[in-house]
């Protein structure tokens, strides 16, 4: 069979759709119209009036689909639909707007199944390459727990997930004719009556990670707050702009505090040319008044994924943070770089209750793995 560990490979099988899509039936048109399908894996069946997708885009030789194929963006969305909103709106409670349709979760990404027929016929070849267990490309909150500095600014940290080729990539989706990749993330942060918007100062395209600064906070933030991401073309809300939601999103709870304000900043770790040792750089926050020393903070690089396999760790030991200061700490690891499609550093202060940050390791020459 060509389905193995959620991916089918050619040549492909109606047993192998089967298995793919959890359905029983031997049909294709009926494994394509009520199959369980993966709206972001890649190569999927979307609404594409060729008969043929294989002519010119099948790699016969490596037997998977040409980097420059373009069948799978079907009619342009990747068999998304896509709602986007040129204005903001500025109200909880109206309905229709963005920001409402936003918290109310009522902006769905529907998967767009092509229909049959000459216009949208089923192909057994959209199978080819399609990875059951793609997961959305964008990514999620870093820490729920946000401290306040003693000059009461603060920052959201946003971890962009790595995806590999099989699924789709935040490149690979347009939107109003701008790929996602050309977005600011917003965030808005609300409770039953009161709202802020906080958007980032660089795109999506920037890279692994993103943080959003926040600035004049005030004593009367100080709470847990319900939090929505969006996507935005501009950082400015109040104007004619292009708004987008996060698909398959619901509101994370976000706390924000000025107790126990040390905290970790997001790692940063690079390769070697050579794979075999991670150049790192920690930062510890301390915006208290008093200086503290940690007996240990751990630094470990992981494989597969941030709570992955363990390649390598250093322990720092008796690490002084001066009081109202960022701390900075850096060396090396070794760790060797392979079989992993990701490999992530984490850093952790044990015996206290610093949430632990991580991020991708960049590879060598400055680039995500």
């Amino acid at each position: 069979m060509s389905y193995s560990n959620g991916i089918v490979n050619a040549p492909v099988s109606v047993y192998d759709i089967r298995d793919a899509v959890s359905h029983s039936s031997g049909d294709l048109g009926t494994l394509i119209s009520n199959g369980s399908i993966n709206k972001w894996a890649k190569y999927k069946p979307v609404r594409n009036q060729s008969i043929d997708t294989v002519t010119g885009q099948w790699d016969y030789n490596n037997n998977r689909w040409l980097t420059s194929a373009t069948w799978w963006k079907g009619n342009g969305g990747c068999g998304l639909s896509v709602q986007a909103f040129t204005e903001f709106g500025n109200s909880l409670t109206t309905p229709g707007t963005f920001m409402y349709k936003l918290i109310n979760g009522q902006l769905p990404w529907n998967y767009e199944r092509p229909g049959g027929g000459s216009q949208q016929p089923f192909r057994y070849a959209d199978f080819a390459q399609y990875n059951r267990n793609a997961i959305q490309p964008y990514g999620e909150i870093g820490a729920t727990t946000i401290y306040v500095t003693q000059n009461w600014t603060a920052q959201i940290d946003w971890e962009i997930t790595y995806v590999d080729d099989l699924n789709l990539r935040l490149s690979d989706i347009i939107v109003s004719g701008h790929a996602l990749t050309e977005f600011y993330l917003g965030l808005i942060l609300y409770d039953s009556s009161t709202w802020y918007v906080f958007i980032s100062t660089v795109k999506f395209a920037a890279g692994e990670s993103i943080s959003i600064p926040l600035s004049n906070i005030s004593q009367g933030m100080l709470k847990t707050w319900n939090c929505m991401p969006f996507f935005t073309l501009t950082r400015d809300t109040g104007s004619t702009g292009l708004f987008v939601s996060m698909a398959d999103t619901t509101p994370v709870q976000i706390t924000m505090t000025r107790d126990g304000s040390v905290y970790l900043a997001m790692p940063w770790g690079q390769w070697n040319q050579a794979g075999t040792q991670v150049e790192y750089e920690i930062i510890v926050n301390n915006d208290t008044s008093t200086s503290r020393t940690f007996s240990q903070i751990v630094v470990t690089i992981y494989g597969g994924s941030y709570v992955g396999t363990d390649l390598g760790h250093v322990t720092i030991t008796n690490a002084y943070c001066a009081a109202n200061q960022r701390s900075y700490f850096t060396g090396t690891i070794q760790a060797n770089k392979t079989g992993y499609s990701s490999y992530w550093i984490v850093v952790s202060i044990p015996g206290t209750t610093i949430e632990q940050k991580y991020s991708q390791v960049e590879d060598y020459g400055g680039m995500i793995d």
